[in-house]
């Protein structure tokens, strides 16, 4: 081979070291290494601004559900809280809808997403007071662990029978009211109680009660044995002795004096007409007590038929 090339030609392929190539021989290859350099950079460039990209996204997307889920997901319509009652046969849909009528959501996607994440299927019953803004957070939370708002319950002096009086609560609770009257006239439970079955309304005192929606019978008649335990305390237990009076006697006294006249003024002055008609064995004469004989509180004038 060394015979066929000549000695220059030897020399140019075999001999000749890289620093002898031309200028721009040098000049294409260093122009090459720079392209690659830039095609790099500008690769790098565009994969940084892409994950860039990416995970402000998902920062926006972070920040926007934790917003639905912590702070606000419901916006009542007009400003104003709202109360609902959860029956053991609503639904989380059947809520939901009736919510939506009161309320705008925001995010429906935040809801069935924070839904799934807090595994949230069922309302617990119960009745609920929501503010005028409502997270998804506070609103699963208090409905699946039955975190309920007090209502308030009242007793007057117009509930003269034990009918009328589990009416009224079977109306204002998620009472039967067939529950109640069983153990209004059940004489050995109203005995825990110290009364009997024809003072049973007394074990009610006329006041306005903070207690739960979806307690019970049992529930509701200890809580209020605590609060007649609370009214009937030594001192005033003291002064019913005094009178010669039992605390059943002073609640019936207090409940006719109560239907004669609603003027709070002219309330001793009928309570010590009573009272000494008691002391001395003299009919009562109180025309609320033939209304109440009749059982007819329509009554507005007792008449000698009656």
């Amino acid at each position: 081979i060394q015979a066929c090339l000549s000695e220059s030609t030897w020399y140019f392929f075999v001999r000749m070291p890289l620093a002898d190539l031309g200028i721009t021989q040098r000049q294409r290859i260093a122009a090459g290494g720079l392209k690659t350099n830039l095609i790099m950079k500008r690769t790098t460039l565009i994969i940084l601004s892409i994950v860039a990209i990416v995970l402000l996204a998902a920062l926006g997307f972070s920040i926007k559900q934790y917003y639905h889920y912590a702070v606000v997901n419901f916006k009542s319509i007009d400003n104003e809280a709202h109360s609902y009652h959860i029956y053991p046969e609503t639904t989380s849909d059947s809520l939901i809808a009736e919510i939506l009528a009161d309320y705008d959501l925001l995010s429906e996607f935040a809801w069935c997403l924070h839904c799934r994440y807090l595994k949230y299927s069922q309302p617990q019953p119960g009745h609920y007071r929501f503010a005028a803004t409502i997270s998804n957070r506070e609103l699963i939370r208090r409905v699946q662990l039955g975190e309920e708002t007090p209502i308030r319950l009242s007793f007057t002096h117009s509930i003269r029978t034990r009918e009328q009086l589990a009416g009224h609560m079977s109306k204002k609770l998620l009472l039967d009211s067939l529950e109640v009257i069983q153990r209004l006239n059940d004489k050995d439970y109203m005995a825990h109680f110290g009364l009997t079955p024809e003072t049973a309304v007394c074990l009610f005192i006329p006041n306005t009660y903070e207690v739960y929606w979806t307690m019970d019978a049992d529930q509701l008649f200890a809580r209020m044995y605590k609060e007649y335990q609370r009214f009937w305390n030594d001192e005033r237990q003291a002064k019913a002795k005094a009178l010669g009076l039992s605390p059943a006697e002073v609640a019936t006294i207090a409940s006719i004096i109560a239907s004669e006249t609603n003027k709070k003024e002219e309330y001793p002055t009928i309570a010590s007409i009573y009272i000494n008609r008691l002391k001395k064995g003299i009919a009562l004469q109180a025309c609320p007590t033939v209304i109440f004989a009749v059982g007819d509180f329509s009554l507005r004038r007792v008449l000698k038929r009656h």
